[in-house]
């Protein structure tokens, strides 16, 4: 399969959606996919999620895998084991790595019918952190726009803003969370401010 640019091999039934694992009775079975040319770039974050149809289900642990190479031969391994949950972001923070090769395995045990499986839902890898330093003048107000997902800092209210007649109307964005290439205006006293990454959703503007 083709994501993003990038070919992976899907490892696991032989169903149409072979990152998928259910059935009956399985007792910690391994599912894994992984990438069959590098993703290119610096890495230093993987933020993996993993969901479930229903419960009779357990995660028992999921492993990143790192490599120089597409057979991950000495491959440098990172797991989670403890209190795994479904619908859950988990973050990996590896060494900082170039252009290399990703595995991603989630061990489970399904205890009940068919129909309930566990499901990679999502990966994202991210490189190194990214900030960017804003000065508010002394009117207590200011505009910005970042290439990336960004946390707002404390002292600081981000707003939307959107046509209404005559007048603009500015809108509080939820979870301090600026989306990444999106204008906003920002409200706060005078003073420097400094605005960093985030693997976190954001809430898209939509008018």
């Amino acid at each position: 399969i083709l994501i993003n640019g990038v070919n992976w091999f899907v490892y696991g039934n032989t169903e149409t959606r072979p990152w998928k694992i259910g059935g009956n009775e399985i007792e910690k079975q391994d599912r894994h996919i992984k990438t069959s040319t590098p993703i290119y770039g610096t890495v230093e974050k993987v933020v993996v999620n993993v969901g479930e149809t229903s419960g009779d289900i357990t995660l028992n642990s999921i492993k990143l895998s790192v490599a120089n190479n597409a057979s991950f031969t000495n491959s440098t391994n990172y797991d989670i084991t403890d209190n795994l949950k479904a619908n859950k972001d988990y973050v990996f923070q590896i060494t900082p790595t170039e252009n290399a090769y990703y595995r991603i395995t989630y061990n489970l045990t399904v205890s009940g019918s068919n129909n309930k499986y566990y499901e990679l839902k999502g990966a994202q890898f991210l490189g190194t952190s990214a900030s960017y330093t804003l000065n508010v003048s002394d009117a207590g107000f200011a505009t910005l726009c970042l290439p990336y997902n960004a946390v707002v800092p404390e002292g600081v209210v981000a707003y939307s803003a959107s046509e209404n007649g005559e007048y603009i109307r500015l809108t509080a964005i939820p979870d301090n969370t600026i989306a990444a290439n999106e204008g906003v205006v920002l409200k706060a006293p005078y003073g420097e401010y400094s605005f960093t990454s985030t693997y976190k959703q954001a809430t898209e503007i939509t008018d």
